[in-house]
């Protein structure tokens, strides 16, 4: 009955982020970008791509539409470069909000997983015997370049008890580059 329950959510999860990339496709085919940007302005067009990347980054559903998004808004005629700068804090901030909730959570996700307990500490004690710099550079790479969700390696920060003062810098640079990234090569394609 657990299994069914799981498999069911998890087809849930996939029909869910389906819908939304096809919803997606659908409003910027019927609905042009550059008719959007100047339907709603240039500096709400950038007020929007914060508040997407602030609320679509926070989770993992909505994180590939966040890129979607940059992307078509860097075709609609905004300046790509503030559009990346802009989107990119907003991805911070919502990395941010995302650790510092599963930091307060830490300890029910422990306790409602023992069994991963033993994980948990082999990832704690792998993130303080690497040298630092190895982690960060990781924290960079991995936020700047891979196209998936940053809720992985937050969580695992998170979990182990990682500081946030010590990566955030790398976090923030990341994000920053993911997003200029989008922005600007997709606008020049």
């Amino acid at each position: 009955m657990y299994k069914m329950d799981r498999k069911k959510k998890f087809y849930g999860v996939i029909a869910l982020v389906l819908l939304v990339l096809v919803g997606w496709a659908l409003f910027f085919h019927f609905y042009p970008v550059d008719e959007l940007v100047n339907d709603i302005g240039i500096e709400n067009t950038y007020f929007a791509a914060f508040m997407l990347a602030v609320i679509g980054g926070f989770s993992s559903i909505t994180g590939t539409s966040l890129y979607a998004a940059l992307v078509a808004l860097a075709h609609g005629g905004v300046n790509p470069l503030m559009l990346g700068v802009i989107g990119g804090i907003g991805l911070f901030i919502s990395d941010s909000l995302f650790y510092f909730v599963i930091t307060k959570v830490r300890h029910i996700l422990v306790d409602i997983t023992k069994k991963w307990e033993r994980v948990f500490r082999k990832i704690w004690k792998l993130l303080y015997v690497t040298p630092s710099w190895i982690v960060y550079t990781l924290i960079f790479s991995y936020t700047a370049f891979a196209p998936f969700p940053n809720d992985i390696v937050l969580a695992l920060l998170a979990v182990s008890g990682y500081s946030y003062r010590q990566f955030a810098i790398f976090l923030l640079l990341g994000d920053l580059t993911m997003a200029l990234l989008l922005t600007n090569v997709s606008n020049a394609v």
